[in-house]
């Protein structure tokens, strides 16, 4: 098997609480849209090294996943690949990623850091949306651009140091950040969109 399709597990994905035999798919290379899409008693997953690739809501609404661990070569999580993963409270991306969709953990509430490799360039659309309790993000040097409404909602981000490379920010990026206080600007931006840090109540230091 070489990849796994369109809802897996059909009608019984809500019955479904570990697959962790998925690691013995030595020849597994993707896992495409929608494979586990609400499996809400999802509870542990383990990848096979092989694994390069998770498509669009492939995780969608698994709301009883905690932890993920990644595969080394893996190189894109694709749009929405985790939206919705309500538990879901630590993820290490390897640097093999290249590409993170758009609203790649949006709704992840219970998320509460994230590092981004260096191999990424781009924070895309509403990849941490609605992300509530993300307190800490440690950003890739190669970061080009965030996203418009990347970090939308995120109320308890405190602190974020923007990467050097940096040249545009999206609109509405930061919007309701609640908690930020503070936000350093390199002298390589080039665009700040509109909204990018409305609702930033407790921002101190710009």
């Amino acid at each position: 098997i070489s990849s796994i399709e369109c809802h897996f597990f059909g009608d019984y994905a809500a019955t479904i609480s570990s697959f962790d035999e998925l690691q013995y798919f030595s020849n597994l290379i993707s896992i495409e849209a929608k494979a586990f899409y609400e499996c809400s008693n999802l509870a542990s997953i383990t990848f096979p090294n092989s694994l390069t690739s998770i498509g669009e809501y492939a995780f969608y609404k698994c709301t009883s996943l905690v932890n993920i661990v990644l595969p080394e070569y893996i190189a894109e999580l694709k749009d929405a690949a985790f939206i919705g993963c309500s538990r879901l409270f630590n993820i290490t991306i390897p640097e093999s990623v290249v590409t993170m969709g758009e609203h790649v953990f949006s709704n992840c509430s219970n998320l509460t850091s994230i590092t981004i490799p260096n191999s990424v360039t781009a924070i895309k659309y509403a990849a941490f949306y609605n992300c509530q309790s993300l307190t800490n993000v440690i950003m890739s040097n190669n970061i080009t651009t965030i996203g418009n409404s990347a970090f939308y909602g995120c109320s308890n981000l405190t602190n974020i140091i923007l990467p050097e490379k940096i040249t545009n920010i999206g609109e509405a990026a930061f919007y309701n950040c609640t908690s930020l206080t503070n936000i350093t600007i390199p002298k390589s931006i080039v665009s700040i969109g509109s909204s990018a840090f409305v609702g930033c109540t407790s921002l101190a230091a710009f």
